[in-house]
């Protein structure tokens, strides 16, 4: 069940960036603005956090999931 969470909720962040096409803004404009006009600082400007948000909501559901989940149990 955790990793469907963990899924959905780093695939809600990917999806975020990518609302960008239809002019939402955020860090996916900077990444599109800078694929267009061939400007690396603009990519990883929006990138590198979009990156580092994913890792934290996969890291925090993971300790997430540690803490609720009973020893012994998905261990078999």
């Amino acid at each position: 069940m955790f990793a469907g969470i963990k899924f959905a909720a780093v695939l809600a962040n990917s999806i975020v960036i990518l609302t960008a096409i239809i002019g939402s803004g955020g860090l996916g404009r900077l990444v599109f603005e800078g694929l267009a006009s061939f400007n690396t600082d603009k990519i990883l400007a929006g990138s590198i956090p979009a990156i580092l948000m994913a890792v934290f909501i996969d890291v925090g559901f993971s300790y997430v999931e540690k803490k609720i989940t009973p020893e012994g149990i998905g261990s078999e």
